[in-house]
C-alpha cells in the first residue's frame, strides 16, 4: 500500500447515530463491521488522501443519484478491486470552515443477494430519503 499520509488530506467526520444504523447492524465479529472499525481509526486520526477517493456517478445504472459524493473502499489496506466494502462521504465544511468529507453510508459495494442493498443505496437513501427504483 502506498504511503496514504503524503499529498492533499481531508478530514472524516463520523455521526455516531448514523454509526449505529450502518456499522452496527453487522454482528460484532462480522468481517465487514471489523473492516469498517479499523477503517474509522485510521480515518480519524490521519484523515483521508485525495487520491484514494473515487467519484460517485451523479446518475448511475443502479438508480442511484449522488452527485458531489466520493466513495472510499474498505478495507483501506486492501487493493481498491480485493475491497468488498465502502463508505460513501459527501463533502461538509466544519466548524472552522474548513472542507471535510462526512460519511453518508457503509455497507457492501456489490452485494451477491439481490434483496441486500449497495453502499450506494443505502447513500441514496440517506441523500433523498427514498430508495432508488431497481429496474
Amino acid at each position: 500500500m502506498n504511503d496514504i499520509r503524503r499529498g492533499a488530506r481531508f478530514a472524516v467526520v463520523f455521526d455516531d447515530e448514523l454509526w449505529q444504523r450502518e456499522v452496527d447492524r453487522f454482528a460484532p465479529n462480522a468481517r465487514a463491521r471489523t473492516a469498517a472499525e479499523a477503517a474509522r481509526r485510521v480515518l480519524e486520526r490521519d484523515g483521508v488522501a485525495k487520491q484514494r477517493l473515487l467519484a460517485c456517478e451523479a446518475a448511475a445504472l443502479d438508480g442511484t443519484r449522488l452527485a458531489n459524493c466520493v466513495k472510499l473502499k474498505v478495507p483501506l489496506e486492501r487493493p481498491a478491486s480485493e475491497a468488498p466494502y465502502g463508505f460513501v462521504l459527501e463533502p461538509v465544511f466544519k466548524q472552522d470552515g474548513r472542507l471535510a468529507l462526512r460519511v453518508l453510508a457503509f455497507g457492501e459495494r456489490h452485494p451477491d443477494e439481490r434483496a441486500t442493498r449497495s453502499v450506494y443505496e443505502r447513500a441514496h437513501n440517506r441523500r433523498h430519503g427514498a430508495w432508488p427504483s431497481r429496474s
